[in-house]
């Protein structure tokens, strides 16, 4: 399925002290499919060779995978991976396996397609039931298009039994046309990653301790993604796997933007990036799983209690412009050259089998998002500084977006949407989404629109009806003629006064017809 315009994962290149381009992984070699045994129709499914297009279609016309839990496929360990491959085939096909695995047994469960042969067919959705057959994670596309279409779930055995893995197809699972036949092969994908936790307990409870433990060549504190180490790319993002081994266990990762080799404007050049730090989603284990981003110094920047990345708010808000997710764990501006460092732990004291959690970073660069630039905190509003409108590529609307810190010392940042950048303004619908504590910001924002007049206010508030409330979103304002709005964000509150704790991104859209 299709992605916002600036959904757009970067390469990582992290560092604290040590090179992560150079991280040593398990990396198992290329997966290759075996021999097909023929397409459904009995069609020849090919030699396989070259990793999957000659998946197995089906037997020749016998669907070799149950269709529901009671008659799913059984898979045996014979070694640390198991593989399988087949197709959805009829149209609206959808199989299932069944896995047995003891009690703390972590797998990551992958349904490849586009990986294999690098297109779309099948687009695959997975779900995985417990063995009483409730559904436990689900999982469309991997976070930041990891596999692109292909999906990915990583789970930890709660009890010892048979678990169910279902593949099915995209259009099926999003209730649009079902899509299938001889050629939507994938290859279904099993790990045992047990030994990749990437936790040195007990040298990463705290900053002074991990600083030490990396401090030494060849000791590193993190996990590539499952597709690079399953031999499926040649670049890696980095990843958390690790679990909370003790009741007042906390676990310690280090980051850092390290020096540029190349000069402003030069591919590559890191004045300044966005980092995401987020749960794989219904995947990060304990349920009051609390993380902190806080700076050399250990104050807290960043946090949050549900850090499980989502990018769907369709149902919500149609077609309004988002710039990145729905929601992340944490969302850091990071300078170059600064030291930063991710917390997490268990405020309940949570441990052991149940705990495990697994953490994905996204990288973008600030030209997606303009970071202020300077201080916004204008006492005459004809001083904000105009916005950068966008056309969408299909018509119909326009897209801006900006991004900024209010410290103690602001009282607000204000931004002009002029309407001659948007093809004017009357009978148009504004959108405007600020994220803040959805983003871990200790920020509780605020957001007003004013007329062209600057006086007049034309909406305001501090909340929404999404998720938790506290993030201001505005969505599907009919303007009347103004030629001119602008937008004021505000604090409501602050949980700190670090500069860089109280942070905000706003997505606004103008569009000719309504999102609701």
């Amino acid at each position: 399925m299709s992605i916002g315009p600036f959904s757009r994962a970067l390469p990582l290149l992290l560092g604290a002290g040590i090179a992560f381009t150079t991280l040593a992984c398990n990396k198992d070699s290329s997966i290759s499919g075996d021999d097909g045994d023929g397409g459904s129709d009995g069609s020849d499914g090919g030699d396989g060779g070259d990793g999957g297009d000659g998946g197995d279609g089906g037997g020749g016309g016998t669907d070799n995978v149950g269709d529901s839990i009671e008659d799913a496929k059984g898979l045996t360990w014979e070694g640390p991976t198991i593989e399988y491959e087949d197709s959805i085939n009829p149209a609206g096909d959808r199989d299932f396996y069944a896995l047995d695995l003891e009690e703390g047994q972590v797998v990551w469960l992958l349904a490849l397609g586009y990986l294999l042969d690098g297109d779309q067919e099948p687009d695959t959705v997975m779900r995985v039931y417990d063995p009483s057959g409730n559904q436990i994670a689900e999982n469309d596309d991997m976070p930041f298009r990891l596999g692109d279409t292909d999906s990915g779930i990583p789970i930890e055995a709660a009890v010892a039994g048979t678990y169910y893995v279902e593949v099915l197809e995209w259009g099926d699972w999003a209730g649009d046309t079902p899509n299938g036949g001889p050629t939507y092969e994938y290859t279904l994908v099993a790990w045992d990653a047990g030994d990749v936790e990437a936790d040195p307990e007990p040298f990463n409870n705290s900053i002074a301790e991990v600083d030490a433990y990396t401090a030494t060549e060849g000791n590193y504190v993190y996990v590539a993604d499952p597709v690079y180490n399953l031999g499926l790319a040649e670049s890696y993002n980095l990843m958390i796997d690790a679990s909370l081994d003790t009741d007042s266990d906390v676990d310690v990762y280090p980051y850092g933007l390290t020096e540029s080799d190349v000069g402003p404007g030069e591919e590559g050049y890191w004045t300044d990036l966005y980092y995401t730090f987020s749960a794989w989603p219904t995947a990060y284990g304990a349920s009051d799983a609390r993380w902190t981003m806080t700076d050399a110094d250990g104050n807290v920047l960043a946090q949050t209690s549900d850090p499980e990345h989502s990018t769907d708010m369709g149902p919500f808000y149609g077609y309004a412009f988002r710039a990145y997710g729905a929601d992340f764990g944490l969302f850091v501006h990071m300078e170059e050259n600064s030291d930063y460092y991710l917390f997490i732990d268990s405020p309940s004291g949570e441990e052991g089998v149940g705990t495990h959690y697994w953490g994905i970073i996204g990288g973008y660069y600030t030209t997606t998002i303009p970071w202020e630039n300077g201080d916004q905190d204008f006492d005459n509003l004809t001083l904000a500084p105009t916005l950068t409108a966008t056309e969408y590529s299909s018509g119909g609307g326009y897209y801006a977006g900006a991004g900024g810190n209010l410290d103690a010392l602001e009282d607000f940042d204000s931004y002009k949407l002029s309407g001659s950048s948007v093809g004017g303004l009357n009978g148009k619908y504004l959108s405007i989404i600020v994220d803040a504590e959805s983003y871990g910001s200790l920020l509780d924002a605020k957001l007003t629109v004013l007329g062209n007049d600057r006086t007049t206010v034309l909406y305001e508030t501090s909340t929404n009806s999404y998720n938790s409330g506290d993030d201001p979103h505005m969505v599907d304002l009919l303007l009347g003629d103004e030629s001119n709005v602008y937008i004021v964000i505000e604090a409501d509150g602050r949980s700190s006064t670090h500069e860089q704790a109280n942070f905000y991104v706003a997505s606004i859209s103008v569009q000719d017809e309504s999102n609701l």
